[in-house]
């Protein structure tokens, strides 16, 4: 009877244990998801008092609203930033050396868009490009 009240005593341990490494993998994941979304609430795109924008990210053709409807091959321009955010950029004339793929930051003024066909935050009219 001591042997089985002893097992038992061991059994009870190891549940324990393993509801602990739950609790504390359940909040892991929690603190590991609130740190993702305060890094991505901080690289917010920025606007100076004088209402320049700034921004950096990647350069790609704007995706379409409307993915399913017949689309032209042509290839508007923009900026997707770290957080999946995209601008149209409006800058004339646009620079040679800046290709699809590439990283780069830029300045201008934010204009919102709610009419766009392609899936955009606003457009940007660039006053400057820099690559980092």
């Amino acid at each position: 009877m001591h042997k089985a009240k002893e097992r038992l005593a061991r059994i009870e341990r190891h549940h324990l244990i393993a509801a602990c490494v739950i609790v504390i993998a359940v909040a892991a994941g929690i603190v590991a998801t609130t740190i993702a979304l305060v890094a991505r609430t901080q690289s917010t795109p920025q606007t100076a008092d004088n209402g320049s924008f700034s921004v950096s990210g990647e350069m790609v053709c704007l995706p379409h609203k409307n993915s399913g409807d017949v689309q032209t091959l042509e290839c508007a321009y923009g900026l997707r930033t770290d957080d999946n955010r995209h601008y149209a950029l409006q800058y004339e004339p646009f620079p040679n050396d800046i290709q699809i793929g590439q990283r780069v930051s830029v300045r201008g003024v934010l204009t919102a868009v709610n009419d766009s066909k392609y899936v955009i935050v606003g457009t940007i009219k660039v006053t400057e490009f820099t690559q980092p």
